[in-house]
């Protein structure tokens, strides 16, 4: 979810009275690339059959029309009409980039984090990006981080430097381009994970970056797209390790929480947790600002070492068609559930003062992780608003390897507060500047470690 979320079945852990956990939008395109029938190349010359672009629009068309959820949040939209309306589309295309290029913008005014078209080409090795990362900060989209290259050294460049063009394209239009293909449901998650998109191109291809230092000094700089090569990802997509951990100062940890992804998420946690000495704690940070997601049946595991009282997870709903009482003209239904009760864990628990970090790139997964211990005041949150996407998407094939996936599922607080589609806002909201990448500190964990030290105050 790309490094998109989502195991096609999440794999399921032993943990009492939690249910319907999820695939998550951060390990869809990683799974999907390991499928052979994935593979078709968006290069590919030999464009589909007519046939098979119908087909793969009526896909699409179905699978919304009678899966998706969130319908409710954008009334003005009138789905079958822009289903129609592209049927002239897909048919005049010429090879398979134009034809997923019209599915993307036809899917993209459903507007949701778990709702789209991926092309073939991000499961083939089509496409990298340079070894660089940058997030929109202050509404500018400002370099954060960088690959440690011979090209970059030799170019000078650092950490708070503003991007202005692209290509000779100004930035502003290029992440209008994105928004084009995947709204993302809402603007801070759109923009965030939009930075995945914004630099793609062809491996090994050369990409031209103006930039714009603080005091208006102007550069240009040629990079690589070879971002893979060099063993460089977007924080958002680091998967390993899954926890990582130190102490701020005596008697305060802080515990990164990379990915909720199934498999070692919660045994890594428990590993690293079990070595504590909880009676010398004086406060806990836990820092899910660039974790996109997962299992929810890890998030919640790790929630029970974190309580020792039962806390609600979330509610949700499902549409629950009927075709005899369509025919019957009766509107349709919703199916509730829970996704439970957490429990204490067997082992020991930590109680005292606890602080998550959260931000936009804090999605699915990670945000059913926020869900129960914001709502039980189990913890303070500090930061800025996640992303406001978490679901079930169903997911269907298309013709020539791409791949459709639609959210079938609407999560929301235990009360019945919604979040998908606003985030989930902070109690304390503390937001990163352009000055503290250059000085290179972190506002938002020195704000927790001055929450910490003040808990009883």
């Amino acid at each position: 979810m790309l490094t998109i979320p989502l195991s096609i079945i999440a794999q399921q852990k032993d943990f009492p009275k939690i249910l319907n956990s999820k695939p998550d939008l951060e390990t869809l395109i990683s799974d999907l690339t390991t499928n052979s029938h994935m593979q078709q190349s968006v290069t590919d010359e030999n464009n589909l059959t007519d046939s098979q672009k119908i087909w793969g629009l009526m896909q699409i068309w179905s699978t919304a029309k009678y899966n998706f959820v969130f319908f409710d949040q954008i009334p003005d939209f009138d789905w079958d009409a822009a289903v129609q309306s592209a049927i002239p589309k897909v048919l005049a295309t010429s090879n398979t980039d134009d034809y997923y290029r019209v599915l993307r913008e036809l899917a993209g005014p459903l507007d949701d984090a778990h709702t789209m078209v991926l092309p073939p080409g991000l499961f083939s090795g089509a496409y990298d990006n340079p070894p660089v990362e940058f997030e929109m900060i202050d509404g500018k989209v400002i370099l954060v981080r960088m690959g440690d290259t011979e090209e970059i050294r030799a170019q000078n460049m650092y950490p708070g430097l503003e991007l202005l063009e692209i290509d000779d394209i100004p930035v502003s239009d290029c992440l209008e381009q994105i928004r084009a293909y995947y709204y993302g449901g809402t603007r801070q998650w759109q923009e965030a994970f939009g930075m995945y998109f914004l630099l793609m191109g062809k491996p090994e291809s050369e990409v031209k970056l103006k930039l714009r230092d603080t005091r208006d000094k102007i550069s240009t700089v040629s990079l690589t797209r070879n971002a893979m090569k060099n063993s460089f990802q977007l924080r958002t997509y680091f998967m390993e390790p899954a926890v990582e951990n130190r102490f701020i100062e005596d008697g305060i940890v802080y515990i990164k929480l990379n990915s909720f992804r199934p498999g070692n998420a919660a045994d890594a946690f428990k590993a690293e947790f079990n070595k504590l000495n909880l009676d010398e704690l004086k406060g806990m940070i836990l820092d899910i600002r660039y974790n996109s997601g997962g299992s929810s049946d890890n998030s919640y595991d790790i929630i029970s070492n974190l309580i020792d009282q039962p806390v609600e997870a979330a509610r949700w709903k499902t549409r629950k068609y009927m075709p005899a009482y369509a025919a019957w003209g009766q509107p349709e239904e919703w199916h509730e559930g829970r996704m439970g009760t957490i429990e204490p864990s067997d082992g020991k628990h930590y109680t005292g003062p606890l602080v998550l970090l959260v931000g936009s790139l804090t999605a699915s997964a990670a945000e059913d992780f926020v869900v129960p211990l914001d709502f039980s005041d189990r913890a303070m949150l500090i930061g800025s608003k996640t992303a406001g996407g978490t679901g079930n998407p169903m997911i269907i094939n298309l013709p020539g390897g791409g791949i459709f996936m639609a959210c079938s599922k609407k999560d929301y607080y235990p009360d019945g507060k919604e979040f998908v589609g606003y985030g989930i806002k902070p109690d304390i909201s503390v937001q990163l500047t352009q000055k503290d990448i250059l000085e290179n500190r972190d506002p938002v964990l020195e704000k927790a470690v001055e929450v910490i030290k003040n808990w009883d105050q």
